[in-house]
């Protein structure tokens, strides 16, 4: 079965996707590259059921590896 989960995005503005990944590092990572924002907000439930909704400080990942 696989444990992929539904991430909704959005800016509180314009800005809605929903994305569906193994990982939230992976699923921020898809999402940062169309967001030109520092800050997004983030719906989700995690394994246990619980409902996660909170504020993420893009962009993540290496600054080595983004300056490109």
């Amino acid at each position: 079965m696989p444990k992929e989960k539904e991430y909704k995005f959005t800016d509180k503005k314009d800005f809605n996707e929903t994305l569906t990944e193994m990982s939230f590092k992976k699923a921020v990572k898809r999402i940062q590259k169309k967001v030109k924002d520092t800050k997004i907000w983030v719906d989700y439930m995690t394994k246990k059921g619980k409902s996660i909704s909170r504020w993420v400080t893009i962009p993540i990942g290496r600054k080595k590896k983004l300056e490109r």
